[in-house]
């Protein structure tokens, strides 16, 4: 359900949100929001709540091992700063990488974002 809703800026650069527009989105007192600026004159908010929903809707499936989502997340950077500093280490003795995979794309691929 979308509502729209005209918001005016005041000079300390503070708006309030409508009554609907924080109905609508589910926004109670004392939530918080990251705002983001996509574009000149786009700013989208979106609630911390959503975006670890959205995060661990991502994510695949917990097992044994990663019992929640900050595990996998964790577990997953774990894997990818110690491949970045084989990498490192690799490159600084002038070895090849050949057949090795470039660090960070295991993790965009465990959150669904082909690299």
């Amino acid at each position: 359900m979308s509502v729209l809703a005209a918001v005016v800026m005041g000079n300390r650069g503070r708006m309030t949100l409508p009554a609907p527009v924080r109905a609508a989105a589910g926004l109670d007192e004392g939530d918080e929001v990251v705002a983001v600026a996509e574009a000149p004159g786009r700013v989208v908010l979106t609630s911390r709540a959503a975006i670890r929903a959205e995060l661990d809707a991502a994510l695949p499936p917990h097992d044994a091992k990663t019992p929640d989502a900050v595990a996998t997340v964790r577990a997953y950077r774990e894997e990818d700063i110690t491949a970045a500093e084989e990498h490192l280490a690799r490159a600084e003795i002038g070895t090849t990488t050949i057949g090795r995979e470039e660090p960070g794309p295991a993790l965009l691929r465990a959150v669904g974002i082909t690299p």
